[in-house]
């Protein structure tokens, strides 16, 4: 496994804890895993940020296991 992931594939639910991904050589986006306690337990979610300047955006959030449906890893 390399530390840069070249398809969504690799990016398994065991594997990140943030993913960054780069636009001309800058970052622009990026995806961080979270546990957040809703209804008396923890839920994985996925939080997807947008660079503006310096400053980390938050765009959404999301249960990690509707992300990881889309990739087809669940």
């Amino acid at each position: 496994m390399s530390a840069f992931p070249d398809s969504l594939k690799q990016i398994d639910k065991f594997l990140f804890e943030k993913v960054l991904f780069y636009k001309n050589g800058e970052e622009s986006k990026k995806i961080e895993l979270n546990y957040v306690f809703e209804n008396n337990k923890s839920v994985k979610k996925i939080l997807v940020f947008r660079k503006e300047d310096d400053n980390w955006i938050k765009e959404k959030t999301t249960t990690a296991n509707n992300v990881y449906k889309q990739l087809g890893l669940e």
